[in-house]
């Protein structure tokens, strides 16, 4: 018995220094406070509580699992290493992923059951929300290559740096 306690005591003490230490999580966990705020508005049955709750489910385990590899590898090696840069990138991804599929669920969910009309927006119809909402995914998507194009450029120029001083 006392190993499983401690065993609990280990998984809430990560899960705590992850929100203490990582802002992803923190906003995730503000995601998820709006989404839980916006199915009590909504009044969601209890099969779209379950498909909003899996998504919690699946998103915040991979963001504690992104930090671990991210900590992990960065106590390997601070020097950059291709492979463990790749690593880090694909632990990023899946989060990425799993938070595009979330919002489209959640976009799925409020616009179903009538978010809409609650907000006064009745003339809106079916169609033009795909539409809207397909905009604004890819525009975030759009942002993130962009934000992550110009963070390897960074990384590049900055050993290009150290490679040249080496040299010297």
């Amino acid at each position: 018995m006392e190993r499983l306690k401690k065993s609990f005591k280990y998984a809430f003490n990560g899960i705590f220094q992850t929100v203490k230490a990582e802002r992803n999580i923190k906003i995730e966990l503000f995601a998820i406070f709006f989404v839980v705020m916006s199915g009590i508005i909504i009044q969601a049955p209890a099969w779209k509580w379950g498909l909003l709750v899996s998504t919690f489910g699946v998103i915040i385990p991979l963001e504690l699992v992104n930090s671990a590899i991210e900590k992990l590898a960065d106590g390997v090696s601070t020097e950059y290493n291709p492979a463990i840069g790749y690593a880090k990138d694909a632990a990023a991804g899946a989060v990425l992923f799993a938070s595009l599929i979330a919002c489209i669920l959640l976009i799925i969910v409020l616009a179903t059951e009538g978010l809409y009309k609650v907000l006064g927006y009745t003339f809106v119809h079916q169609w033009y929300l795909w539409v809207i909402n397909f905009g604004i995914s890819l525009t975030g998507m759009g942002w993130a290559v962009k934000y992550h194009a110009k963070e390897k450029t960074v990384v590049e120029d900055t050993d290009a740096a150290a490679d040249a001083e080496e040299q010297l």
